[in-house]
């Protein structure tokens, strides 16, 4: 007993390891695809991340279901396969929930047959999944009393088999259950550990990080941002030979806006030209506030028409539709400079200034319009 009970401690050891591995890389994988900024192609649909969920833990189940049988004893990573129904029933949909649990049976059956001992533990595995999966349904439980529901009927489970499993030809060898219900227990303190603490804690430095890069007053992305990942966009674009303009815009007289209207009035136009550019965003153009009344947007993947096209429909909002404070209507201009890059002028400091030189030719010329470089020489454009 002595020697099952360190064998145990150590098995027990690998397994959390193991279980909290597979739940944080999904959870980095969910993370990561459903945020735009992390990947140049933009976000995955919430259809399609239910379907990666539904295609990551069916892998996993066949795979134990695989070692399983490697091992000749299809009891050895049962607790495994309540650690993951539980977890995509209280963080998936139900719907996820009970492909899962079909994609489970369906693979026990699979791979040790059509047997009264793989009916038996489908049975037992489909009624802890069903019972669960209502509990959800239902919303009977909170989610530290959801997962204690699990591990009772889980060590049920477990009972059941050590008292009836050998008429059906199923044996616990090498297991005993409160070794097994311990096992869970843990495993599942682990995993509510990670679910809860752990990600408390990533949401804080991702909230941090979402602070470091957004100006807080428009809610775009700020300068820390852009001298972070300007250069990065630059040289991938270059690699791909895409298509890449830079965009500098200012707000014409903004000194004069806040020495008549008052500075909160200056800071509602910053907040209006900030939402502006918002609608237009998208993994493609993506707008900066690098400062006061100066921003900056990098548009990749148009063409120069496109991006010609974009920036008039920026001037024809903000020359038709006023910014307010306090209901009161302030009429805002901008200055707008774009660089296009090609050949050589694939070199992020070359294109910022002359996409800058170009915002100061407008301003020069009058302000209230936009000035393009010579790549835009023979581009049919509406300018204002």
């Amino acid at each position: 007993m002595e020697n099952l009970i360190q064998s145990t401690v150590l098995v027990v050891i690998t397994d959390i390891f193991w279980v909290l591995g597979v739940i944080l890389v999904y959870q980095f994988l969910m993370r990561t695809l459903s945020n735009p900024t992390e990947t140049h192609h933009g976000a995955m649909s919430v259809l399609g991340l239910e379907w990666l969920s539904i295609a990551y833990f069916g892998v996993i189940s066949i795979y134990l279901e695989l070692l399983s049988q490697q091992a000749g004893n299809s009891l050895m990573f049962n607790n495994f396969r309540v650690i993951f129904l539980l977890f995509t029933t209280a963080f998936l949909s139900t719907g996820d929930a009970l492909v899962l649990l079909a994609v489970g049976t369906g693979a026990r059956l699979a791979v040790f047959g059509v047997s009264a001992a793989s009916l038996w533990l489908n049975g037992i595995f489909a009624a802890i999944g069903l019972v669960m999966i209502a509990a959800k349904r239902l919303s009977w439980l909170k989610t530290g009393w959801f997962l204690t529901l699990g591990f009772i009927l889980t060590s049920c489970s477990w009972w059941a088999v050590s008292l009836w499993g050998a008429s059906v030809g199923l044996s616990l060898t090498g297991i005993h259950p409160v070794l097994a219900s311990v096992e869970l227990a843990i495993l599942l303190a682990g995993v509510y550990y990670a679910l809860t603490v752990l990600t408390q804690t990533n949401e804080f430095m991702w909230e941090m990080t979402r602070m470091a890069t957004t100006d807080a007053l428009t809610q775009l992305h700020n300068y820390n941002d852009f001298s972070q990942s300007y250069a990065e966009i630059v040289a991938h674009e270059r690699e791909v030979d895409g298509d890449l303009a830079v965009v500098a815009l200012d707000i014409d007289h903004f000194k004069a806006i806040n020495d008549h209207y008052g500075h909160p009035a200056g800071n509602a136009v910053l907040r209006y030209l900030g939402v502006t550019l918002t609608k237009i965003a998208s993994p493609e153009v993506r707008p900066y506030r690098i400062g006061g009344e100066e921003f900056e947007l990098i548009i990749t993947g148009h063409s120069r028409a496109r991006v010609a096209a974009i920036i008039s429909s920026i001037q024809h909002v903000i020359e038709t539709q006023p910014a307010f404070y306090n209901d009161q209507p302030i009429q805002v201009t901008i200055s707008i400079g774009v660089a296009w890059a090609q050949n050589e002028a694939y070199q992020p400091d070359q294109l910022f200034e002359r996409a800058d030189s170009m915002l100061y030719e407008a301003k020069r010329s009058g302000r209230n319009q936009a000035k393009f470089d010579q790549a835009f020489d023979h581009v049919a454009r509406v300018t204002h």
